[in-house]
């Protein structure tokens, strides 16, 4: 948390830049501007120049409410601070904060806001409950730490901030601001800063240093090394020979090695070119397969182009069909494809009377084919009995021209002439002779019996 030396930011260094103190002592909620990490606090003696930089450091990076005075430990009293002249309540709360900036190296800026609250109680005259918090967001800017004119309690500003931001523990609390502000892990490197942080801030330190005592000063100030170090300090100094022999040691094998280099040198030139040479053919076939890639993302790109023309067409086509399909319902429930349906089933019964209609012409054909052939077996009989009178006719003359020849003409009268008419005659009709509905009866001529004598042939 330093500056450079022309007083511009060190990239990357953590400075102070904001601070501030909700309720305790004589603030109700006071922000400090400590921009460029400096701040200047001016006022009479007595006035609480000190007492506010007591409530901002090293308070708010330790936590140690026991540790606030710049004169020692135990030298200021929090619970003091919170009820001494307090008389608005049973119970009091307050915060400390301090917000850090810092520069980033690629840019921007980030802060860091770390803080402590307290909860004193007026009937046992002591603090019974703190809390602290790091948190990269920000006082009055992302959150606030007085709402209706009241402190927040610690459940509203776990609510505020991330759940694990809130820690109650001082050491826990150091090991986060070590860490997120010093990059120290582990060990007891932050505490021995604290100390150093503590003892720098005496006021009565410019006194010594007047005196002659700096040296002095900073030697107390600075932590005592650790006998661990010292003994491994000895320990090395008593293995310089050791060192001394391995040194002499590692000599002769780095020559060893350098001679093994030498003849290493040509194989790894050897494996080199080969490598080179695979790799130019391996660039070869990488530009070639490019190239193939290209071609086959303009045909994809082609056939994409055609599949969204086609899903168009489909996408139409299936519209066409939706309307067609509504279009056929509508159709469908009209009257007039109903009555479509009624001229089916007539056209079905017409189409049924048509096939016995013709099945009817069908059999009357037949039935005009029969009389034709029994009006033939009427004129071959009817030629038969034309040749038997004939017959007759003749021998009844020669019996008569025989019987005038013995005397006896009167014997036998003359007979009938037996000679029916056998010529065909036709009748004029008028037949049916088409099934379809329009036809209508057509003229025909049927052929007739001839007609016999009958009566006339029983009487002769």
């Amino acid at each position: 948390m330093s500056n450079d030396d022309a007083g511009g930011p060190i990239v990357g260094r953590w400075r102070l830049h904001r601070g501030g103190v909700v309720n305790i002592w004589q603030y109700r909620d006071e922000e400090f501007d400590l921009s460029g990490g400096r701040v200047i606090f001016k006022g009479t003696n007595g006035s609480g120049k000190s007492r506010t930089l007591e409530l901002l450091l090293p308070l708010c990076l330790d936590g140690d409410l026991r540790n606030m005075g710049c004169k020692g430990f135990d030298t200021v009293s929090m619970s003091r601070l919170m009820l001494d002249d307090y008389a608005e309540g049973t119970m009091r709360l307050g915060y400390a904060w301090i917000e850090l900036r810092r520069t980033l190296p690629e840019g921007g800026e980030s802060f860091l806001t770390c803080g402590i609250g307290v909860k004193a109680s007026a009937s046992s005259r002591q603090v019974s409950d703190s809390w602290r918090f790091v948190t990269p967001l920000r006082v009055n800017k992302d959150f606030a730490l007085m709402e209706q004119d009241r402190p927040i309690t610690q459940s509203r500003l776990r609510e505020h901030v991330d759940e694990d931001a809130v820690v109650q523990g001082q050491e826990a609390f150091q090991q986060r601001v070590a860490a997120a502000v010093y990059g120290i892990t582990g060990g007891n490197r932050y505490t021995d800063l604290l100390h150093l942080q503590r003892t720098l801030r005496n006021p009565d330190i410019g006194l010594k240093v007047l005196q002659g005592q700096l040296e002095q000063l900073l030697s107390d100030a600075l932590p005592p090394v650790d006998p661990e170090v010292i003994t491994r300090t000895a320990t090395g100094l008593d293995n310089l020979e050791g060192v001394r022999r391995n040194v002499t040691r590692l000599r002769r094998a780095d020559a060893a090695l350098g001679e093994f280099l030498a003849g290493y040198r040509g194989y790894a030139r050897g494996v080199l070119a080969d490598r080179t040479a695979r790799l130019e053919r391996s660039e070869g076939d990488l530009q070639r397969a490019t190239a193939r890639r290209a071609k086959r993302e303009k045909e994809r790109a082609a056939a994409e182009a055609e599949l969204r023309r086609a899903e168009a067409e489909r996408d139409e086509a299936g519209e066409r069909l939706d309307r067609v399909q509504t279009e056929l319902e509508a159709l469908k429930a009209s009257p007039a494809y109903s009555a479509l349906g009624d001229l089916e089933d007539k056209e079905a019964t017409v189409a049924s009377q048509r096939r016995h209609v013709a099945a009817a012409l069908a059999g009357a054909a037949e039935l005009r084919a029969a009389e034709e052939r029994s009006i033939g077996a009427i004129e071959r009989a009817a030629g038969t009995a034309v040749r038997l009178g004939a017959a007759v006719a003749s021998g009844a003359a020669e019996s008569r021209e025989a019987l005038g020849a013995i005397g006896l003409p009167q014997a036998l009268a003359a007979l009938p002439e037996v000679a029916p008419e056998a010529a065909r005659r036709t009748v004029a009709d008028r037949v049916l002779l088409s099934p379809d509905p329009g036809a209508r009866p057509e003229a025909l001529d049927r052929p007739a019996a001839p007609p016999i004598a009958v009566a006339e042939l029983e009487a002769a």
